[in-house]
């Protein structure tokens, strides 16, 4: 009677687990419950790239009212900034990944929607359903290459700087 899903989609997760395995590069966190309550016994939802991001503003927030320090403390500090920005633009990137990725999930169910309405085939002209057929796969090859690259972004914005 074990089931062993692997989702993206939190809402789905929460539903249907009692048990979370979280496998990260460096560790293997167990917990015995909902997704939900795994997330609040964690304190935040560190997979949810908007609370990430979110997370990671407040930290260098917190970073800038440091004081300014000698002179190599400022070289340095101006090529952390450098590396601040392109971490910005990565994760502004991850985030417009993100919800392009949403949007086209969400694409994807109103079709399968329609796909699976009574009469849906029987009712549809051919051309429609070809043309909804082929929309499908191009959807489904955009999303592939969105998880890609937001898989990628991911790692890179995860990654110690």
């Amino acid at each position: 009677g074990t089931l062993i899903l692997v989702s993206h989609d939190r809402w789905f997760v929460n539903l249907l687990a009692t048990r979370v395995i979280e496998v990260r590069r460096d560790s293997i966190r167990d917990y015995h419950g909902t997704y939900e309550e795994y997330v609040h016994a964690c304190g935040d939802d560190h997979l949810d790239a908007d609370t990430v991001l979110k997370a990671q503003r407040e930290v260098k927030r917190g970073r800038r009212t440091e004081p300014a320090g000698n002179g190599r403390r400022q070289e340095s500090r101006r090529s952390a900034d450098n590396g601040d920005a392109a971490r910005r633009a990565r994760e502004q990137r991850l985030a417009e990944v993100t919800a392009e990725a949403e949007s086209t999930e969400a694409r994807l169910a109103a079709i399968d929607g329609s796909f699976a309405a009574p009469r849906f085939f029987t009712d549809t002209p051919a051309p429609e359903v070809r043309a909804l057929q082929a929309e499908r796969a191009e959807l489904e090859q955009r999303l592939e290459r969105l998880m890609s690259e937001w898989e990628r972004l991911e790692s890179e914005v995860a990654a110690p700087t």
